[in-house]
């Protein structure tokens, strides 16, 4: 059986070298997009936190509904509720580079119409990257008027701010596999609160790409 080892990257030729039974085989990666035109290959995706992966807060909890077949968590108009969850960061996100929150909702009740009825949310995160403390957590928000959104309509409402990169703990260098510590809270004592639950789908993270096949190294880019 040929003797073949893990191959190493040239970046400045952009090709990938074997070594077989001590003969190279040479692979040339040179005209490809990645290494021509990495621009085209920058885009985003997400980083997606499905609820039942999430945790209900302790004396916070939102209900499970059901809902159009299957079970969503209301979040109730007359308390605060929220969940928290952990979040790692992927190789194929740009190092460097800030996260877009959102959430995707729907509502059960269609609003008024006549005067403003908002909803907020407050979303917390605290970000350490491999071997740095996690810092105090830092807190963004959203507030959205509804009184023209439709019942059983799915929307996305993105927060006020980004996660931002400078309130990660590093060294001044990012890394991959950096983790956040997170929350997500209904925040009822909005003026002139929506006087129904909101129903959560799902929470996200939009990032930025820079590797569309991942990290050539484990740990590193």
């Amino acid at each position: 059986m040929a003797d073949i080892n893990k191959p190493t990257y040239n970046a400045s030729t952009g090709k990938y070298v074997w070594n077989i039974d001590d003969v190279d085989v040479v692979v040339d990666r040179s005209n490809d997009v990645e290494n021509n035109a990495p621009e085209e290959t920058a885009g985003w995706d997400d980083l997606r936190f499905p609820l039942e992966a999430t945790k209900k807060i302790a004396s916070k909890e939102p209900v499970d509904t059901e809902y159009k077949g299957g079970v969503v968590l209301a979040f109730e108009d007359t308390a605060d509720e929220g969940i928290s969850f952990l979040a790692q960061t992927p190789h194929v996100r740009e190092n460097g580079t800030d996260m877009r929150p959102h959430l995707h909702i729907a509502l059960p009740t269609a609003g008024s119409g006549v005067g403003a009825e908002n909803i907020k949310f407050d979303l917390t995160y605290s970000w350490a990257r491999i071997g740095y403390s996690f810092p105090s957590e830092t807190t963004t928000s959203f507030t959205v008027d509804v009184q023209d959104y439709s019942a059983d309509t799915h929307y996305l409402i993105e927060f006020d701010d980004d996660i931002l990169f400078s309130n990660q703990a590093n060294d001044g260098n990012d890394g991959v596999s950096s983790m956040l510590i997170c929350s997500c809270v209904r925040d009822v004592s909005v003026t002139n609160n929506y006087g129904d639950d909101v129903y959560v789908l799902e929470l996200d993270f939009h990032y930025k790409i820079d590797q569309p096949r991942g990290s050539r190294e484990e740990t590193t880019k």
